[in-house]
């Protein structure tokens, strides 16, 4: 998931304020790598934020994503450019997340919800699951 190059270029429009907040602490279960870290979940008609942090001021993950744009930061490297067109395999699982919010399945995945969780389970092996706070 490190690896990632730009893509392209362009500017995210301000925040849509008809969405919905989503917080919490989430668990994400990699081949490589398992971590633990705060969220923060900004969805709206038109655009998607998910902060992912590891106590005040430590960053892990952040992704911002419109129906054109999509742009991730993770730990010093960025990947930017049209979802539609093409995504990295090493973030296409975070990018999906978008869907799970939604209320969707993305193709390859199983997502469980319950009771202020959310399970997300990618046929590549990867996992989070999101406690939200209640």
């Amino acid at each position: 998931m490190l690896a990632l190059a730009g893509c392209s270029t362009g500017l995210f429009p301000a925040y849509n304020p008809a969405g919905r907040n989503v917080a919490g602490q989430m668990l994400y279960e990699g081949k490589k790598r398992t971590f633990v870290g705060d969220f923060t979940v900004r969805q709206s008609p038109t655009d998607f934020a998910l902060d992912v942090t590891k106590g005040p001021g430590m960053e892990l993950i952040l992704l911002r994503e419109n129906d054109t744009l999509v742009n991730v930061e993770a730990l010093g490297h960025t990947w930017q450019g049209n979802p539609q067109h093409f995504v990295p395999s090493q973030v296409r699982n975070w990018v999906a997340l978008r869907t799970v919010f939604g209320g969707g399945t993305p193709p390859g995945a199983t997502v469980s919800r319950g009771p202020n969780q959310i399970t997300v389970d990618f046929a590549n092996g990867e996992r989070f699951v999101f406690h939200i706070n209640g």
